[in-house]
């Protein structure tokens, strides 16, 4: 964009009271989002720790945060894009809760679950739901779905007082409360829970609540058509007499309502506040032809045939192109049959490709409505037998991968012979999955006689009379034979290590949910039953998400085939619909969502959108957001047999001319623009365990595997959390009493063994409780506490730096970097290599701290708690060169263009490395 219109001009400059953005498809919304936050910090004076910034996803948090980070540096701005509480909603939400968990029934240290662990507490507990007063007469099928829906509709609308005369109502109300209660117990948080805990934190504590009012003076809200009910509670929580408060979104593109999201909070904002509301349209597509434009709109508007009122459910709007050239830029592409449809596709993107049409394959997105979809799987087989890349992400379920068999056909081969000598009860039809991925196991596994003795030894090694170990130590030592290695060898297939690493992760849920972390001769029988019998029995028929990736950019051979839903937020030269026969449904309401409904109505949600046009309604936008994801060209592929073509679009499609070659000549061009997404290094996570063992990080790092938790890492972190809590109250200004520290201590070391930390004992607490002592002695070396566990990040031109510094601290009007060490200190040990590497964190904090604060460290300290130390800090004064930022980027480089990733020669390193099997490295 050269140059800001009238429109986002406005936009930037009205900051005062409230203000609502209606940003079409490709308005330049983050641009304006951008500019608008600069206006306020640059020219309003407004400290970034007065803002709060929330976006949809994490990829558009850290697109913000590079984008504002770089125009900070390039307009000399002398604050810090740190301070602001920019994120994601729940990523701002945990942060609140983190910041005040002590208001709350948590404990620190709590962990996050996904849909499937949800799903699986659901199932543990089910005779728990059944005994609930009148349960069984609402919720006699599909119980662990409709039990999931109560609690999405509970929790997503913030309902917190839970008594009800009406009969329905209390057992949701009860449903909700036992399932709250069993949350506690496991100190567990879903992401529904994350917003209902942030709602009830700010309502029922208005101290917290006016705290959080005098620090956010201004709120922006980006996708506001997508938030829910809960979330709305939360922001008017927020939001201060003065109602400053911008929500940026489009009605049309609402897609989240199975997600519990409304576009009444975006319809009826203006209905809100004490004045009046600023509305501004950012009308100016700088994306797509006025061809696609007027195709969408024209499309969005036949609506009214459907609904005839719906000016109540959205806002008119016009949308205008920046491109002056107005192309003929939609068309169809017609097929008979499936056969002649993929076939279609397949020939027009060669041929786009070969006429220059299109620089590269990564320039089209193939839209669907299910990658799942039979015809769609066969499509994605098609493009690549033309030998066109494909990129489509989570596409199948994870138990119905091939590694994935494999696996557990192993682990059912090690413990088979317990199996059968306990006579443990498997039903029937986990019998028979179990023995199917055996069966696999023991015809791919059969070329590698030493895993024959691996297998054997390990089973007999679980019928000793005394015995330990843990599922994922087992896992890791499968690795190093066939054909496990094969798999983690093959560099070009990533799904397989990306499908192993969410097994891994599942194994650990299963493990903290069950509390049962440890095979040994006491718990084998409990962990036999619950994994085989119960947890394996319930994932094989869950559609497992799998790996959880940030968003990556297709590489330049690949075309996108993904579903409307995942194409949210992108752009594509050129578009393909390819899944027209998808129509909207009447919809059909089960008793338990009139139920819900009949809820939610007492409590405040008053029905919007009538039910009979939900359907539609999200069709409408499903299609309108597709649509809009193109640039030069849109096609519209359809099979005409069969009525496969959706009565909606029907009328369009017709109309549209056959895409032919003779069309190409009059489609824009572009050049090819290298799309890139910024990565987030971080010294300990990245850096230093890249430089340890490049082949370790490739896996731990890149692939998320899950590392074993020793107890000495437990107690570290017990510590340090609890050295957290000192520095907070003192900086607060709040007593440090130190019986109430040793609770906190004690709490923190029960929350850990909540999550695997057995082999903490009662000596092990008091030792803890020595070091923690021995901090609140020293604490008298400092003048005053200035900060504690400050993120900071940074972006350069190519990555953003991040870090998180323990203690910032003032001694003799000077500024230092403080960080905690447990165990004994390196220097004392003569470990050289280990102190360069601490001081050199401490050197990039205090870089990255005059490089965002615009203020100089001058000394950084290493504070090491353990008892035994002779010396309890090691620091140095900084010295204008001491930061080596070079090699910290040299670092980077390499790991950006490493395409090996090879083993360390140090072997010593390799003694406690979880992939010392796979590496040979035993």
């Amino acid at each position: 964009m050269n140059k800001i219109n009238r429109n986002q001009q406005i936009a930037i400059e009205t900051i005062d009271g409230p203000v609502l953005i209606i940003a079409g498809p490709g308005s330049g919304k983050t641009y304006t989002i951008v500019e608008r936050v600069i206006h306020m910090v640059a020219d309003r004076d407004i400290e970034p720790s007065q803002i709060m910034v929330s976006t949809f996803t994490n990829k558009a948090a850290t697109e913000l945060l590079d984008r504002l980070s770089l125009k900070f540096k390039e307009l000399n701005i002398a604050k810090d894009i740190n301070d602001m509480f920019l994120g994601n909603f729940h990523e701002i939400c945990r942060r609140i809760i983190d910041e005040y968990i002590d208001y709350l029934d948590l404990k620190r240290g709590y962990q996050m679950i996904d849909d499937v662990a949800k799903r699986y507490i659901i199932s543990k507990y089910i005779d728990h739901f059944r005994k609930i007063k009148n349960y069984a007469t609402y919720y006699q099928k599909y119980e662990i779905k409709n039990i999931e829906k109560t609690l999405q509709a509970i929790f997503e609308d913030g309902i917190i007082d839970r008594k009800s005369n009406n009969v329905e109502h209390q057992v949701m109300f009860d449903i909700a409360s036992l399932y709250e209660s069993i949350m506690k117990k496991h100190n567990i948080l879903d992401f529904s829970m994350i917003l209902y805990h942030t709602y009830k934190l700010l309502k029922t504590h208005p101290k917290v609540r006016d705290e959080l009012r005098d620090k956010i003076k201004y709120i922006m809200i980006d996708e506001y058509q997508d938030t829910n009910r809960v979330q709305e509670k939360i922001l008017f929580e927020l939001l201060n007499d003065e109602e400053n408060i911008c929500v940026v979104g489009d009605d049309d593109q609402g897609l989240y309502r199975f997600r519990g999201a409304t576009v009444k909070n975006i319809l009826e904002f203006g209905k809100q506040f004490k004045q009046p509301v600023t509305r501004v349209n950012l009308e100016t597509n700088y994306r797509s032809t006025q061809d696609i434009i007027d195709f969408y709109i024209q499309f969005m508007d036949s609506i009214r045939s459907y609904v005839k009122d719906i000016d109540k459910y959205r806002y008119d709007k016009k949308i205008y192109s920046n491109d002056p050239n107005n192309s003929k830029s939609v068309f169809k592409l017609g097929a008979l049959n499936e056969d002649e449809y993929r076939e279609k596709i397949v020939s027009l993107i060669l041929e786009l490709k070969s006429k220059g049409v299109i620089n590269e394959y990564n320039e089209v997105g193939v839209l669907v409505t299910s990658v799942n979809d039979q015809r769609v799987a066969k499509l994605g087989t098609a493009l690549k037998k033309a030998n066109i890349g494909l990129y489509t992400p989570k596409t199948s379920t994870l138990l119905s991968r091939t590694e994935i068999h494999l696996i557990i056909g192993a682990i059912y081969a090690i413990f088979l012979p317990y199996i059968q000598k306990n006579k443990v009860i498997i039903d029937y039809k986990t019998q028979e999955f179990l023995g199917i991925c055996l069966g696999e196991f023991l015809k791919k596994s059969k070329k590698d006689e030493n895993m024959e003795i691996f297998i054997e030894s390990m089973s007999k090694y679980l019928l000793k009379d005394s015995f330990s170990i843990t599922m994922l130590d087992i896992v890791y030592r499968l690795f190093r034979y066939e054909p496990f290695k094969s798999i983690l060898d093959d560099e070009i297939n990533e799904k397989s290590k990306k499908n192993i690493s969410r097994f891994l992760e599942l194994i650990e849920s299963y493990e903290s949910i069950h509390q049962n972390f440890n095979i040994n001769q006491n718990e084998i029988s409990k962990y036999v039953s619950g994994f085989f019998g119960d947890f394996v029995a319930f994932i094989k028929q869950e559609k497992v998400a799998e790996f959880d990736e940030d968003t990556i950019i297709p590489q330049k051979d690949q075309v996108s085939l993904l579903t409307i839903h995942s194409s949210k937020g992108m752009e594509y030269p050129v578009v393909i619909m390819a899944s027209l026969w998808d129509k909207p449904f009447n919809s059909y309401k089960f008793t338990l969502d009139n139920m819900i409904n009949s809820l939610l109505s007492e409590y405040g949600r008053e029905e919007f959108e009538p039910i009979k046009y939900n359907e539609i309604l999200d069709y409408y936008r499903k299609y309108f957001t597709g649509f809009s994801r193109a640039k030069n060209l849109l096609i519209l592929a359809g099979i005409e047999s069969d009525a496969l073509v959706s009565y909606a679009i029907k009328p369009f499609y017709e109309k549209l001319s056959e895409i032919k070659e003779s069309d190409f000549s009059g489609i824009r061009r572009e050049p090819y623009k290298e799309e890139t997404i910024k990565k987030v290094y971080s010294y300990t996570q990245d850096i230093v365990n890249y430089r340890k063992c490049p082949r370790a990080y490739y896996f731990f790092r890149l692939f998320k595997f899950r590392k074993l938790t020793s107890t000495g890492i437990y107690y570290g972190s017990i510590v340090h959390e609890t050295i957290e809590y000192i520095n907070k109250r003192y900086i607060d200004n709040e007593p440090l009493d130190r019986d109430d520290i040793h609770e906190q201590a004690t709490l923190i070391a029960r929350s850990k063994y909540l999550k695997g930390a057995i082999g903490l004992t009662k000596d092990s607490i008091d030792i803890i409780k020595q070091e923690v002592d021995k901090y609140l002695d020293f604490m008298e070396y400092f003048d005053a506490i200035l900060d504690s566990e400050l993120q900071i990040s940074m972006a350069t031109k190519d990555y953003i730096l991040t870090g998180n510094v323990d203690l910032i601290y003032e001694k003799n009007g000077k500024l230092g970097i403080m960080d905690f060490k447990t165990g004994r200190s390196p220097v004392e040990i003569g470990n050289d290599e280990l102190l360069n590497q601490y001081m050199g964190q401490l050197r990039l904090y205090a870089y990255l701290y005059k490089e965002t604060k615009k203020q100089d460290i001058d000394d950084i300290v290493l504070y090491f708690t353990g008892l035994n130390n002779q010396d309890s800090i090691h620091g140095e004064h900084l010295r204008k060169n001491d930061i080596d930022i070079d090699h910290i980027d040299k670092t980077i480089r390499q790991i950006e263009t490493d395409k090996e990733f090879k083993k360390t020669d140090d072997i010593e390193k390799c003694k406690y490395c979880e992939m010392r099997f796979y590496c040979d490295r035993v």
